[in-house]
């Protein structure tokens, strides 16, 4: 346990670290609405669109320009009036498939495009399905479009071996941005607002916004400072998630002997400071069932097997007896119902038997009142 010297060394680290400058918040995007901010297809389909001159955005070349622009000048290439087919996911002859392809008279672009996933692919085999497919010899740039902006030492070797470009998701929407004042007054306005809420998209899922908030001199002055003491906080945390994951196991394992429960444990820890104990039980009809460890004390998660709308859940409950804390009653997107039953806070010491009877009182209530 922390001795009061300890206590005291890490409350004032936590006052120094409060003085720091904040990080700003992140603003949402449409994609993080979604719950698609950070898939590939997702993004290629929206890089496609911007890169077709003949779509509704009316930006013309603006995304083609933009691209070519940071390619070497030896395959720079001229996007006046440009016609192009757009395809997503081209499939080579190897059965494989190459995110984006740009055909036009002129030219064919290949583009791979790679959010977060490291460069496994065999853009030899790309490069030579294209050249196959080529019978005009027309001008081939390969282009592999990455968010980070440091790779692998053998995924910049593979890279240039195979004669792909490199470019990053900040230098191109860097050129995009210098590059849209030129066609601002015939695109589409509509399209413009969901382009940058897309580049916004992007730089969230980087980090750019958020670290541009902060003095990085500030803070790694103070990480540098504090090491020592950042350690023993990180340790004293560990220290006490160790503990508590032993306690949930004693819940858990008192169910499981006494009361019959079908229980596993997860051990993760991260996200309740402690464990959770949850149920697998082999007749789909009964409850899911939780019992979360946290700092503050435990938390007792049911799951009705019923159906139930929001609305009529309090009442459901009432007349079945069943207490519930406050606003903590959470309709899934299908049938099963979450309920906070309980919770328990560390203001006076609570034994593991004495969790694992609230917790199956409560269970056979739920239980009961769900198979009516």
């Amino acid at each position: 346990m922390l001795n009061k010297i300890d206590i005291t060394k890490l409350r004032k680290l936590i006052d120094d670290f409060g003085r720091l400058p904040k990080l700003q918040q992140k603003r949402k995007t449409f994609f993080d609405v979604a719950g698609y901010r950070h898939y590939e297809n997702v993004c290629s389909n929206i890089l496609a669109f911007f890169f077709d001159t003949s779509e509704q955005h009316n930006m013309l070349d603006l995304f083609l320009r933009s691209l070519l622009s940071l390619i070497p000048k030896n395959t720079r290439l001229s996007t006046n009036a440009i016609e192009a087919e757009i395809t997503t996911e081209y499939y080579t002859n190897k059965g494989t498939y190459i995110d984006i392809k740009i055909e036009s008279n002129d030219f064919i672009i290949i583009l791979e495009n790679k959010i977060d996933a490291d460069v496994y692919n065999d853009l030899d085999s790309y490069i030579a399905d294209i050249r196959e497919n080529n019978p005009y010899s027309k001008q081939i740039v390969a282009v592999v479009l990455t968010l980070k902006d440091m790779l692998r030492k053998e995924d910049n070797i593979k890279i240039e071996s195979s004669g792909f470009n490199h470019v990053t998701y900040t230098d191109f929407f860097n050129v995009i941005k210098e590059n849209l004042g030129d066609y601002i007054e015939k695109a589409d306005v509509e399209w413009v607002v969901y382009l940058r809420n897309f580049l916004r998209n992007m730089s969230n899922l980087k980090g750019d916004e958020i670290m541009q908030s902060v003095d990085y001199k500030d803070v790694i002055n103070f990480l540098i400072e504090n090491d020592d003491s950042i350690y023993e906080l990180i340790e004293q945390r560990e220290a006490f998630t160790k503990h508590f994951q032993i306690e949930g196991e004693a819940v858990r394992n008192i169910l499981r002997d006494e009361y019959s429960l079908e229980f596993n444990i997860w051990k993760g820890g991260i996200k309740f400071c402690g464990t959770s104990v949850y149920s697998e039980f082999s007749d789909k009809s009964k409850p899911n069932f939780e019992i979360h460890r946290i700092l503050r004390g435990w938390e007792i998660l049911l799951k009705t097997s019923s159906k139930h709308k929001k609305t009529d859940i309090v009442k459901w409950l009432n007349k079945n007896d069943i207490p519930c804390a406050n606003n903590s009653i959470v309709q899934w997107k299908w049938t099963p119902v979450s309920l906070w039953v309980h919770k328990i806070e560390d203001n006076k010491p609570i034994t593991p038997d004495e969790i694992a009877e609230i917790a199956y009182n409560y269970y056979q209530k739920i239980d009961a009142a769900s198979s009516m």
